[in-house]
């Protein structure tokens, strides 16, 4: 995936607001701990759900597959 801003398309009518990356067997102090390792200290977001800005500032979420599965019923 190559990301790019708007300036480097002509008529761009879409943007990329975030990218999320669900986790099955969600464990949110396991992933806190190593969001924290990694140098993200305070992420924020709900239960289930952590956003963090990566180094180019995207906003990158980390979150229960359970919970944000768009086709639960």
């Amino acid at each position: 995936m190559i990301a790019r801003n708007a300036g480097t398309a002509t008529n761009a009518k879409a943007v990329v607001d975030h990218v999320c990356y669900t986790i099955p067997n969600w464990d949110e102090a396991k992933v806190r701990a190593a969001l924290k390792a990694k140098g993200f200290f305070e992420p924020t977001g709900r239960d289930g759900s952590l956003h963090v800005y990566d180094p180019f500032d995207y906003d990158v979420q980390f979150a229960s597959a359970v919970q944000e599965n768009a086709f639960r019923r």
